[in-house]
């Protein structure tokens, strides 16, 4: 029992609230997961491009394609 009393508690930091930092890791961290959701995936690539080559038919047509077909596995 004597050796756990002759360790310092552990240090503080005076004057600084310890959610401070937790706060900042939130924030971090639901700044890159919005960026992440934001990015285009390969199927709206896809139909950006077919969209653009071949119209709004070609654009839907890719679209329904994307819809109807199952994932690879």
């Amino acid at each position: 029992m004597v050796f756990w009393t002759t360790f310092p508690p552990p240090h503080r930091h005076l004057g600084r609230p310890e959610t401070h930092t937790t706060i900042t890791a939130a924030a971090a961290f639901a700044g890159v997961a919005m960026l992440i959701n934001m990015a285009p995936g390969p199927d709206t690539l896809l139909v950006v491009r077919t969209s653009m080559a071949k119209g709004r038919q070609g654009g839907l047509a890719a679209a329904l394609g994307i819809l109807t077909l199952p994932p690879r596995r």
